[in-house]
Formats: structure tokens, C-alpha cells, sequence
């Protein structure tokens, strides 16, 4: 985390002084990292496997979050599916800033550039329900 963490002021100030506002904490029961917009939380077991330009990708991921008001946005959603649309949001973001790796295990598709959270949300949903249709 440390590494990660001089390598995001280094080349990322802008997104660096917001992450640096975060609480950060280490938390075995969650994935990879997760944020409710006031902290992050991140597994250290889970976060090692990444290489340092993955874990870069990481905390600007988590930051983005905080950025598009992710937190904030859901309004009675699906909090599942809105949190599988805000991270191709967030990762089609990231796809075009140099420096930083994706992570093989990322949500990410080119077609959800440029698309709100809202929209992608939307384009899953009816995708799950065309899915739910052909199984019955």
C-alpha cells in the first residue's frame, strides 16, 4: 500500500490529494477494496497480488468512486447491479490514462465510455431481464 500510495502522488496529484482525505483501513472480509465515500477499505491478503501498477489502478478506481458520487447515486437501485455499473464506469474512465495497468479481474467493456452510471446501470438491468427471459 505504502509504494502504491508514492506512486499515486507522483504521478497522479490531482487524484492523490482526494484519496489522501480518505480513512484507510484494512478489512479481511472485503474483496479487493471498497469505499463509502468518507473510507477505504482494502483486504492486504487480496491487494498484494497486484503488481504496483494494478494497485496504482486500485486507488484511483476507489477515488473515481468518490469523484462521480457513486455513494450517492444509487436511489433505490439494485445495490449490486449499481455497484457492477459503477465500476465499468469507473474502469472505462481509467482505460485511457497512461501509466497505470488494468487489472485482468476489472469489470471494464469499451462500449460503456462515455456512458453515465445511470446508463450502463440501465443496459445490465435489461440485460439481466433479457437472460432471465431465455432461462424460463
Amino acid at each position: 500500500m505504502k509504494k502504491a500510495r508514492q506512486r499515486l502522488i507522483l504521478d497522479f496529484p490531482f487524484f492523490a490529494n482526494l484519496f489522501m482525505n480518505l480513512e484507510i483501513k484494512e478489512d479481511q472480509t472485503v474483496d479487493v477494496a471498497c469505499t463509502d465515500g468518507q473510507a477505504m477499505w482494502y483486504n492486504p491478503i487480496n491487494f498484494n497480488d497486484y503488481n504496483l501498477s494494478e494497485k496504482v489502478f486500485l486507488l484511483l478506481h476507489e477515488t473515481m468512486h468518490i469523484i462521480f458520487f457513486h455513494h450517492e447515486r444509487e436511489q433505490g437501485r439494485d445495490p449490486e447491479l449499481f455497484n457492477v455499473a459503477c465500476d465499468f464506469v469507473v474502469n472505462a474512465f481509467l482505460s485511457e490514462i497512461d501509466k497505470i495497468s488494468i487489472p485482468n479481474d476489472a469489470l471494464f467493456s469499451f462500449k460503456f465510455r462515455g456512458m453515465s452510471v445511470e446508463e450502463v446501470y440501465e443496459e445490465l438491468k435489461t440485460q439481466n431481464q433479457n437472460q432471465i427471459q431465455v432461462q424460463i
